[in-house]
């Protein structure tokens, strides 16, 4: 889990809340629920949150577009109907329209449930630990976070075998890399820039950036930078 620092309200958002409380007030029309938003806005909206987190799912970390995400409620709208629509609240998170047989996790297998670790929280990661070979997620070693950790991770679905070989594929395509001996020391470096920092406005960190980054800062510590 990467920490997902907020931005500003949206521009979509901010004018569409607006709009319909000002119909609130002429015509009694309730207004800011979730579910009276939709296209344009909504579209906008999702593509904003994918850009605040570098195009990675809010809990895995797994690369995520438009065409396989969905917004996520972080406290769910059925305990927290006021939370609805405040962008504070609103993450993107992978699985838009899971296939069938496909293993549910992170935002779907959550549903309404409010979870110990937030990937609001700054030190977030500081939760978690990984095992190289087998892409296995667990908690921390330290005894004060493992009952939020495991809390975390099962209510997320995060250590199913789907996501452990998905983090080794991701984990196997960084190292051919690093260790390709055609490429410059310049060039790695710009390369594993990508699993622990975003480089510019709307770019996009490599797939399990976290996981790949926790790696890459015991193994390669000269390229994180």
């Amino acid at each position: 889990m990467r920490y997902i620092q907020k931005g500003e309200e949206p521009e979509c958002l901010a004018k569409w809340k607006a709009e319909w409380k000002a119909l609130e007030n002429e015509e009694g029309f309730l207004y800011k629920k979730y579910k009276n938003f939709q296209n344009p806005e909504k579209a906008e909206l999702h593509d904003c949150l994918l850009r605040e987190q570098g195009y990675i799912c809010c809990y895995c970390g797994i690369g995520i577009d438009r065409n396989n995400s969905h917004i996520e409620h972080l406290k769910p709208q059925s305990n927290y109907p006021n939370l609805d629509l405040e962008y504070t609240n609103l993450l993107a998170s992978c699985q838009r329209e899971s296939e069938k047989f496909d293993p549910t996790h992170c935002g779907p297998k959550k549903k309404n449930e409010e979870l110990m670790v937030s990937p609001l929280q700054v030190n977030c990661g500081d939760f978690f630990s990984y095992v190289v070979g087998s892409g296995e997620i667990l908690p921390a070693t330290d005894p004060d976070k493992q009952a939020a950790a495991k809390e975390t991770i099962d209510k997320l679905g995060l250590d199913i075998d789907k996501l452990r070989a998905a983090r080794v594929k991701a984990l196997e395509a960084f190292l051919n890399t690093m260790q390709d001996e055609e490429l410059s020391d310049e060039e790695k470096r710009k390369f594993a820039k990508n699993y622990h920092k975003i480089n510019k406005p709307g770019g996009k960190y490599g797939p399990f950036s976290a996981f790949i980054a926790d790696i890459c800062k015991k193994f390669y510590p000269q390229y994180y930078l």
